[in-house]
């Protein structure tokens, strides 16, 4: 593996492999963070570490919610061993907890947009519906 090169307007590369599956969302999840800004965090580390954090939050949600859903399915028609019930219980309370970061990381972004006169843009829906990123 090579040197790890920051990805485009500045944003640190902290996955692997950013061209994986995984690396997609976090890319359609920095561009709905961007667009909720309304800006592009020129300078301002603040706004960059913002909207990362939200594109974490929303990587981590879409994993947990992946991992959920193949316990759920190995659960009720897999083969061989299958997933206890407190393991998928588990699994469904680490959904909630993630959408929970979700939510609050997308409230600290709509504070700064509002704190920085950027408002005026686009509603988080359309946003999220525009890169499916999971609400």
């Amino acid at each position: 593996m090579g040197g790890r090169r920051r990805l485009a307007l500045g944003f640190r590369s902290w996955l692997p492999d950013h061209r994986s599956s995984d690396g997609k969302v976090y890319r359609r999840a920095l561009q709905a963070g961007l667009e909720l800004l309304g800006q592009v965090p020129n300078g301002s580390d603040l706004l960059r570490f913002e909207v990362e954090a939200y594109a974490k939050a929303v990587l981590l949600h879409t994993q947990a919610t992946e991992h959920w859903a193949d316990l759920l399915y190995r659960r009720r028609s897999g083969k061989g061993r299958r997933p206890s019930e407190r393991r998928v219980e588990r699994a469904a309370r680490r959904v909630g907890l993630a959408s929970i970061s979700v939510k609050e990381a997308t409230a600290r972004l709509e504070e700064l947009a509002r704190r920085h006169g950027h408002g005026a843009g686009p509603t988080l829906d359309q946003i999220r519906q525009r890169y499916r990123v999971p609400s």
